[in-house]
């Protein structure tokens, strides 16, 4: 835990020297009285990187979640930890999924970032089999969704 906080501390304290950030606050401190500049600091960045944090930590459980959840159950499980929509995404850019599963997510989502990723899944899958994109793609198609 301690390895942690000090790679965090270091990182930031380098990340954050010499920025307008710093030099904003140091012309407040010759204005204001120190406690509450630092004050004023703490809680904006305490709101700032705890915010960050608590995305971060969500974005990561759900991806948790996702990535121990059975292929076969995936279409059919609903995630609770999925406040942004983001399961869509992932499900797009999911390798275990095949073609067909591809082909139904494709028609069941309205995710525009997912869509984008889907298309060009399969626009690299028709491609790869070297075969005449457009009757390819139609007759894959229509022989997938005559089985569902």
């Amino acid at each position: 835990m301690y390895k942690e906080f000090l790679e965090t501390f270091i990182l930031v304290f380098v990340a954050e020297m010499g920025d307008k950030t710093q030099l904003m606050l140091m012309t407040l401190a010759a204005k204001y009285k120190i406690i509450d500049v630092l004050l004023g600091i703490f809680l904006g960045v305490l709101l700032n990187h705890g915010t960050a944090v608590f995305i971060g930590s969500c974005i990561s459980n759900l991806i948790d979640e996702y990535l121990s959840t059975n292929k076969d159950v995936l279409f059919d499980k609903n995630f609770e930890n999925d406040y942004w929509g983001l399961t869509n995404i992932i499900k797009a850019v999911d390798r275990r999924i095949g073609l067909r599963r591809l082909l139904v997510l494709k028609k069941k989502i309205k995710n525009k970032a997912a869509l984008k990723i889907i298309e060009k899944r399969l626009n690299n899958y028709y491609n790869n089999n070297n075969s005449p994109w457009p009757s390819y793609k139609e007759s894959v198609e229509k022989a997938i969704f005559a089985l569902n």
